[in-house]
């Protein structure tokens, strides 16, 4: 029987004939689109197909609105922090989520995201995180942050609508060792594309650059969670690139050894969405992604006590070793009574006390 989202792909792709097709309780296909955040591409696929599941098309329909709506509000938030950072001196690039949905996809609210993730140059950052207090923002406790352990803050506002805006400001893009360099802010920001839409301005990377971002970002962060958004992220990545494109692909890949994470993300979609990749792309990233440190990322999934050994290796310094194991069990007094609901200082011992007791186990399971 096909899976609820099998059913998905197949709907975004056009290839369903929903008269022959399984009965589904709209509510389990609904949830399964939410999920893998394709809810508002499933409502478009299901608008421009007739006939079409009335029960699946309306439920989904029930929330365009809402996300329209919020959308325009996110964007009008997102415009006003992107400008207050140039006004501060500080020079912004919108990646990953927000960057695709006001560059690439028709309509920036098809492609839902819970955060705006925006990197700036490591000695920007002080300037960045004034203008982002300044604009309402404070950050969030519950996310933990180091010099090894995450190479984030995540900035909370919530607006007069009540709607919440987080702002991930970035100076490293990913947290693992192996891959924390392999997509530094230089790299990302050359040749940017400037894009204008409604009231946004912003600086995103070239398609080809964000290719290779969403690639490792799928893996490096998410690797135990695969989402149908991410992988159709890369499919209309790929369908923008020409041989220019693709060389830059193969060559940064290869020059930042994450061309087996490029391979894998392109193969899943190649698989899921039928995606075009020239088969010398694949057979350059096969042959490039032998040796590399980020290979084991593809081969089975890492536990989290994968990734701290393979950090502690890459690690020259003992001092930085152990400290990297201090960031991980020792994190900030404001972290731990904030993801604990405390209030009292005094509770911190037992709070951290519970924190190693119980993360020993999640550290070891896949």
């Amino acid at each position: 029987m096909t899976s609820p989202s099998e059913l998905l792909v197949r709907t975004l792709r056009g290839d369903v004939e929903w008269t022959g097709a399984p009965t589904w309780d709209a509510h389990v296909l609904v949830a399964a689109a939410d999920h893998h955040g394709v809810a508002p591409l499933v409502w478009q696929a299901l608008h421009a197909h007739k006939p079409r599941p009335n029960a699946l098309y309306d439920a989904l329909a029930a929330t365009r609105h809402i996300d329209l709506t919020h959308e325009m509000l996110r964007g009008r938030e997102l415009a006003r922090v992107l400008a207050a950072l140039e006004a501060g001196g500080v020079q912004p690039l919108l990646v990953k989520g927000a960057a695709l949905a006001y560059d690439l996809y028709p309509e920036p609210w098809l492609r839902p995201r819970i955060d705006t993730d925006i990197p700036v140059p490591h000695d920007s950052f002080d300037a960045a995180d004034l203008v982002l207090r300044a604009a309402g923002y404070h950050a969030a406790p519950a996310v933990t942050t180091g010099d090894f352990v995450s190479h984030q803050v995540a900035y909370e506002r919530r607006d007069p609508h009540g709607l919440w805006h987080v702002i991930d400001l970035h100076w490293k893009m990913l947290n693992p060792q192996s891959l924390a360099d392999a997509l530094p802010f230089a790299l990302l920001s050359h040749d940017a594309i400037d894009v204008r839409r409604q009231e946004l301005r912003a600086r995103v990377p070239h398609h080809a650059a964000s290719l290779v971002l969403a690639c490792v970002h799928r893996l490096g962060h998410h690797q135990q969670q695969e989402r149908l958004i991410w992988l159709y992220d890369i499919h209309l990545l790929a369908g923008t690139l020409d041989d220019r494109g693709w060389s830059f692909v193969v060559t940064t890949a290869r020059d930042r050894s994450v061309s087996a994470v490029c391979r894998h993300g392109l193969e899943a979609a190649q698989a899921r969405f039928g995606t075009v990749v020239p088969p010398c792309v694949i057979a350059a990233l096969e042959a490039g992604g032998r040796d590399e440190p980020s290979r084991a990322y593809t081969q089975r999934r890492q536990r989290r006590i994968d990734v701290l050994r393979a950090d502690l290796r890459l690690l020259p310094r003992w001092r930085d070793r152990l400290q990297l194991v201090a960031e991980h069990a020792f994190p900030p007094a404001s972290f731990m009574l904030a993801r604990y609901e405390a209030h009292q200082r005094v509770l911190l011992p037992l709070l951290y006390a519970h924190r190693l007791l119980t993360g020993a186990l999640k550290w070891l399971r896949v």
